[in-house]
């Protein structure tokens, strides 16, 4: 998949949109929206709000789409040294300790399914791959009252670069002209 920021006029405010592989099954989208509407009604604020989701057709397939606040990095991006103040470290350990254990309350858990060792073909094994990359920090909430010209002072402009073929043929319609670098 893919993550884009984007500015939601309707909500006026910043948000991302996760764009799937075309044809893909992805359950990210249904698994966020039994999150976001528990059965007693209280929700982390450390887990993301589905804000929205929908279907995208392209020319190579349908692409799942869902829309989410932003976040603005991951721990290992949020500090050079990977160390963090003791009091802080503290905050973000009982922030994640709160949401991990309330996405196993409802019946989830964050991870990759790998196929058994060859004595036990039949069962499967749930590997949790919570680590620094997939741990994000949401935005500041004064991150939504800028404005796009004052976001791209702070951030800077995207990167693109141009896309050519390589046997000098025109791009076909469904090709972009260009391809932007992520943040």
């Amino acid at each position: 998949s893919t993550v884009w920021l984007a500015n939601d006029h309707h909500l006026a405010r910043f948000v991302a949109v996760k764009i799937g592989v075309a044809n893909s099954l992805g359950h990210e989208a249904t698994i966020l929206r039994a999150l976001s509407t528990p059965p007693n009604g209280r929700c982390p604020a450390s887990i993301p709000r589905l804000l929205d989701e929908f279907i995208l057709k392209g020319p190579n397939g349908c692409h799942p789409c869902f829309v989410t606040p932003p976040a603005l990095c991951n721990l290992r991006q949020s500090s050079f040294s990977r160390l963090f103040r003791v009091d802080v470290a503290r905050a973000l350990a009982y922030e994640l300790t709160l949401a991990v254990a309330f996405v196993h309350s409802q019946g989830f858990v964050h991870g990759g399914i790998l196929s058994s060792t060859a004595l036990l073909d039949h069962l499967l094994t749930i590997v949790p791959d919570i680590h620094l990359r997939n741990i994000l920090l949401r935005a500041r909430p004064t991150f939504h009252n800028m404005s796009i010209k004052r976001f791209r002072e702070i951030y800077g402009e995207p990167v693109s670069n141009p896309i050519h073929r390589l046997d000098g043929l025109p791009l076909t319609r469904s090709t972009p002209s260009k391809a932007i670098v992520p943040l």
